[in-house]
């Protein structure tokens, strides 16, 4: 079974959702280029409500990075609102 974070990634890379890893060394890398990285990042901040800065956008060139920034900002909501604990707004 594939989570969300997984499925959206294997629908915007048009690979298996099985292939999807976040940790390295568990499957082969999954390469992508500049168009489908924006395409991505768009994807994962409609799927998750969340926002990727430039700096994240630059530096975030793997599945784990990615993984890692979306759970950081879903981490940090709060509940009753859905916007960030560090009140930037982000939803």
């Amino acid at each position: 079974m594939t989570d969300d974070f997984s499925a959206v990634v294997a629908r915007v890379l048009q690979v298996p959702a099985e292939a999807v890893r976040a940790e390295p060394g568990t499957g082969p890398a999954i390469m992508w280029n500049s168009l489908r990285h924006l395409q991505l990042i768009g994807a994962l901040e409609q799927a998750f409500g969340v926002r990727f800065t430039p700096r994240e956008m630059r530096h975030a060139r793997t599945v784990a990075a990615l993984r890692e920034i979306v759970d950081r900002q879903t981490a940090t909501r709060t509940p009753s609102t859905g916007e960030s604990a560090d009140g930037l707004g982000r939803q």
